[in-house]
């Protein structure tokens, strides 16, 4: 059974800017060319080509979690104040882990959003994304994966692939350059992931192109948001991390250990 553990070192922060605004389909104004200027999301300025259609990748870990699995009273308002930040959007699709502390957290968050379809996905479960080679990391990422067996590590390799080809490229396309079932390329798609620690340091990860072992030590607080956009033809963005600020200082900082909580005066 996979099991959800912290991983010692990021201090992250909550993101003022958020949320960001989808590209237009084409820029305003007078007839483009290739590499003329176009708004920009994060500093990056699409050309005309470029900003047909985007992904926006929404990344949740589930709430906080009482014994048993379910959530605790704290984790259920976590859930729906992160439904009630997200709201405004224009959300296509939620997907959950199986476990039961994420799927609650997204059917309280899709409270907030009617209409919008929630799908439980194994993909997005709990497990190590990468089989790793022990021998070649810090000791305290070495105990962490050798914590996990051979077979669990290669059937998280397995999971997290699929994640990637599934969610990790804009719509219409797979990272591969495939069509993705059921994408236009023509639309904008906002899909949020309610899922795990390690998951969502691993989208990061390929965001960013880091080696395979650097997900360890991107920790997430419970509820925090990160987003991801995607575009054709450019590297992914990764446009904010562990942004609480819809959280209210007391319901902040958990899934972190107490000792690395920030203490609020």
């Amino acid at each position: 059974m996979a099991r959800e553990r912290f991983q010692q070192t990021s201090h992250p922060g909550a993101s003022p800017g958020f949320p960001p605004q989808p590209l237009p389909a084409v820029c305003p104004g007078p007839p483009q060319t290739l590499g003329s200027a176009c708004p920009s999301v994060d500093g990056i300025r699409p050309t005309q080509r470029d900003a047909i259609a985007s992904r926006f990748l929404y990344l949740i870990r589930h709430a906080e979690a009482a014994e048993g699995g379910s959530l605790s009273d704290a984790g259920e308002e976590q859930a729906r104040r992160t439904g009630e930040r997200l709201k405004n959007l224009p959300v296509t699709r939620i997907h959950h882990s199986p476990l039961p502390r994420a799927a609650q957290t997204a059917r309280l968050i899709a409270g907030w959003l009617p209409g919008v379809p929630v799908a439980e996905s194994a993909v997005v479960g709990d497990y190590i994304p990468a089989d790793l080679d022990p021998g070649g990391l810090p000791p305290s990422y070495a105990r962490l994966v050798s914590s996990y067996t051979t077979t669990e590590r290669n059937d998280g390799a397995a999971r997290a692939r699929a994640a990637i080809e599934q969610f990790a490229g804009p719509p219409g396309e797979s990272p591969a350059g495939e069509s993705a079932p059921g994408e236009s390329p023509a639309a904008d798609v906002h899909e949020l992931i309610v899922t795990h620690n390690f998951l969502i340091g691993w989208f990061i990860r390929h965001a960013l192109d880091a080696p395979d072992w650097r997900w360890i030590g991107l920790n997430q607080q419970n509820c925090a948001l990160t987003v991801i956009l995607y575009q054709p033809g450019l590297p992914p963005s990764l446009v904010t991390f562990n942004d609480a600020a819809h959280l209210p200082e007391q319901l902040r900082w958990t899934g972190f250990p107490a000792r690395l909580r920030p203490q609020y005066s």
